[in-house]
């Protein structure tokens, strides 16, 4: 899913729960939608990075599009199931990171819906572990 989409998801469904009372400060609600929205994907950077070494601003912009646009997977390290484990299990003992966790699913179901539709299979969950990059 395209950043603009995450970005423009993440504030309403911020708005909806500052108004329930689940985000009660403008910081929290901030984190929401800038975590969601745009900072969990600076792992695609990592990645490009890792995979191509130094690359210019023109380059790296296009990978970036050639990778959405295909829906390829990679390792994207803020993506995988054990980063949001762990982001889990800390959420029961800090409310940043409670709101953390709620804008990375969010993220991540924003990132899945579109590649099931176009692949028909949750392979890329695989290519998003840290424990299957490992082996």
């Amino acid at each position: 899913m395209d950043n603009i989409t995450h970005l423009v998801v993440s504030y309403f469904l911020g708005k909806y729960l500052m108004s329930i009372g689940l985000i009660f400060q403008k910081i929290e609600f901030w984190i929401f939608v800038l975590w969601g929205g745009f900072l969990i994907d600076i792992d695609h950077l990592f990645y490009f990075f890792g995979k191509y070494g130094k690359l210019g601003l023109k380059k790296l912009v296009k990978k970036w599009w050639e990778y959405g646009k295909n829906m390829r997977p990679g390792f994207y390290i803020f993506h995988s199931p054990e980063f949001t484990l762990l982001l889990m299990f800390l959420s029961f003992f800090n409310k940043i990171i409670f709101v953390m966790f709620l804008s990375q699913i969010l993220h991540l179901i924003l990132d899945i819906i579109p590649h099931y539709i176009v692949h028909g299979n949750f392979i890329f969950i695989k290519k998003w572990s840290i424990i299957h990059n490992l082996t």
